[in-house]
């Protein structure tokens, strides 16, 4: 069984991740980011990084580089401490904008960034329900501990604890409730075996920045994520 499911960033396809839809196999792909290495240290990182997931986790084939791009780049997050790379997603689009508009909020703020749009995009994948943790309350997986849904992103350590302790039991995805939008269902990847496909139709949004908030969110026009560069 799969579910779809939606994500939103700021970019689908960054860096040299697009090499992952010319690659048929983790050799080649190895090959093309040492080629490109020789005179870009960002394919020589990007490589470095691939080698940290197991190629057989690997998503492979058209739109790649949207499935493979989070478990390239180890940033903290709610349910990682940075060790590894986790795709975060949302069951529908507007827990997606909201989750998003809050992270992006925090970083206008800290900026001090004058009144703006800010530039997201939409997509969904189909997601496998195989080897997924439910945290949800009363769900099967539920540890009943109110701080893995802390909302400050400096105060991750419960869910990042849990997040690791999934992950090494051989957990592909985490289900929890939104934070942002509850009860609404947020999603966790911690391998990108776990995503059947991505989807080639987007959508481009505008967070609308305030200067002190986000006040709303505008769907800007559909695009298709493989005619972007």
């Amino acid at each position: 069984m799969s579910l779809r499911v939606h994500r939103v960033v700021a970019n689908p396809v960054p860096g040299v991740s697009f090499l992952l839809e010319l690659a048929d196999d983790a050799t080649d792909l190895d090959e093309l980011l040492s080629i490109r290495g020789l005179t870009d240290p960002i394919a020589r990182d990007a490589q470095t990084m691939l080698r940290l997931v197991p190629a057989e986790d690997w998503y492979h084939g058209p739109l790649a580089a949207s499935a493979m791009a989070p478990f390239m780049h180890r940033a903290s997050s709610r349910f990682s401490a940075g060790i590894y790379g986790v795709l975060y997603a949302a069951e529908t689009l507007e827990i997606a904008w909201r989750e998003s508009a809050y992270h992006a909020a925090r970083v206008a703020a800290a900026a001090r960034m004058f009144a703006q749009p800010i530039g997201r995009v939409a997509f969904r994948l189909r997601l496998s329900m195989d080897r997924m943790a439910d945290i949800r309350a009363g769900a099967p997986d539920d540890p009943k501990d109110p701080a893995i849904y802390n909302a400050d992103p400096d105060a991750y350590a419960a869910a990042q604890r849990l997040g690791k302790r999934l992950r090494d039991a051989g957990k592909w995805t985490v289900r929890y409730t939104s934070v942002r939008h509850s009860p609404g269902s947020c999603f966790g990847v911690f391998v990108p075996r776990a995503i059947e496909h991505v989807e080639d139709q987007g959508k481009s949004l505008r967070l609308l920045w305030d200067g002190t908030r986000i006040t709303a969110v505008e769907v800007v026009e559909t695009i298709l994520l493989s005619g972007r560069t």
